[in-house]
């Protein structure tokens, strides 16, 4: 038998993750046949969503097209991120009856809470209307800065939640 080796050159690729990561590493070395198509590694990077791949770290230029890249010499490849944007915190809203009730699966309760996301305003339809025998709901109001009276009215239509909030309602003689 004759047995015939042949020489095969290899390129040696690597991917920079750019602050993620392949495979647990911040850079994955590929050996790569010369000549041939280059499969890049899936890279990760929590909070950040993967733009691409670039030949070079300033992301100049377009991003790789690794359907028509082959292999011919020693390159090492730039992940590009764009981050994510941040979800806003959520808030606790409470809403206080004020002497009234909220009916709430036919139990009465002085106050029922929302969660609600920061920056957001409140929507009517989540809101649920207190009872007060002998007046009629007139609207909410929040506390004065004296904190022992309650401030103006405040129209949930417009009100920007910034920050954890309770709302009294406030009645008027029916």
């Amino acid at each position: 038998y004759t047995v015939n080796v042949l020489k095969v050159d290899t390129v040696n690729i690597s991917f920079n993750a750019m602050g993620g990561t392949i495979d647990g590493e911040s850079v994955k070395l590929l050996e790569v046949i010369e000549g041939r198509k280059v499969t890049p590694p899936e890279a990760q990077y929590e909070g950040y969503t993967f733009t691409g791949w670039y030949d070079n770290a300033a992301y100049e230029g377009a991003s790789v097209d690794f359907e028509n890249y082959t292999a011919v010499s020693e390159i090492t490849f730039f992940a590009k991120w764009e981050k994510n944007p941040e979800t806003p915190a959520a808030v606790n809203i409470t809403f206080n009856a004020n002497g009234g009730n909220f009916v709430i699966d036919d139990e009465n309760a002085e106050t029922f809470m929302l969660q609600v996301q920061k920056g957001s305003i409140i929507d009517s339809g989540d809101i649920l209307i207190p009872v007060k025998e002998g007046e009629v709901f007139a609207g909410w109001h929040i506390m004065a800065a004296d904190g022992i009276t309650l401030g103006e009215e405040i129209d949930l239509a417009e009100y920007v939640i910034e920050e954890e909030t309770v709302f009294y309602a406030v009645y008027s003689a029916s």
